[in-house]
């Protein structure tokens, strides 16, 4: 609801060798709701991962993402979009750990600020 919380989730990946993984997340929490999520990603050999987070509604949304790309030819895709408006404020943090050569990883976020975004 309206009403002030916090939210704390935290998403864990681990695509071990030759695995497909496609994950989707969608923020849409009450006005008053801080959300401080954590998604954290490891890699094994010929792996691929898109992972997607839209940010959709919550009074303060905080995104943390690690990903470790430990294995060689491995790809990573990390995508955001947030749209923010009002007094609403959205941030998104990425580290991502090349531990292996021949790893790769894209990473494309995008906001749509409206009225005091």
């Amino acid at each position: 609801g309206d009403q002030a919380c916090l939210v704390n989730p935290v998403t864990e990946i681990v695509a071990g060798d030759d695995v497909h993984v496609d994950h989707y997340r969608i923020v849409r929490e009450g006005k008053g709701t801080w959300h401080i999520g954590g998604f954290g990603l490891t890699q094994g050999n010929d792996s691929n991962v898109n992972s997607c987070c839209m940010a959709m509604e919550g009074a303060l949304i905080r995104n943390g993402m690690t990903g470790t790309l430990d294995g060689t030819d491995g790809m990573a895709n990390l995508r955001g979009l947030a749209i923010v408006e009002g007094e609403r404020h959205v941030d998104n943090f990425l580290r991502v750990n090349h531990m292996k050569p021949d790893c790769n990883s894209r990473e494309y976020f995008k906001h749509i600020l409206t009225d005091h975004g």
